[in-house]
């Protein structure tokens, strides 16, 4: 542990290590999103830290896989939602959710990630902007696997 790592109190996680990775890689494996195909490095540095932050957040639970049949929905408890929304729903990610970030500059990974969210869960873009915390990172890390996957 560094000398500013946040202190972590096992007794608040709702999943255990292995539980959480579990579901990480349900989710790798629905979306068959192959890490170490990746061409780039970088990128595949990226992909390994989000899954590893992904982790974190399942455990906390704030992310939770819902299975029904051949269908993945990933359901983001909010834990300061900013308004009547409790949990979002992430569809399916496909091509109609790739098209949303067209039109965003390739380098720009926070606008694309953000209208990914929007379009996956069905938020107003506005709503989007008002996620804060934990609710915001958990919500980017899941939008970047999608987009780096």
């Amino acid at each position: 542990m560094g000398q500013f790592s946040l202190n972590r109190d096992e007794s608040k996680y709702k999943l255990s290590p292995e539980a959480a990775t579990a579901q990480v890689r349900q989710l790798i494996e629905h979306y068959q999103i192959d890490i170490d195909a990746q061409p780039d490095r970088k990128a595949k540095a990226a992909i390994e830290g989000v899954c590893e932050r992904l982790v974190r957040f399942y455990r906390m639970g704030l992310l939770e896989n819902i299975r029904d049949g051949n269908r993945l929905t990933v359901r983001q408890h909010l834990a300061n939602p900013p308004g009547e929304t409790k949990d979002l729903d992430w569809a399916q990610m496909g091509a109609k959710a790739k098209l949303a970030t067209d039109g965003f500059d390739q380098d720009d990974r926070y606008a694309r990630a953000y209208a990914l969210i929007a379009h996956l869960t069905g938020l107003p873009p506005q709503a989007v902007h008002e996620l804060r915390g934990v609710d915001l990172n958990a919500a980017e890390d899941l939008g970047l696997l999608f987009l780096l996957g």
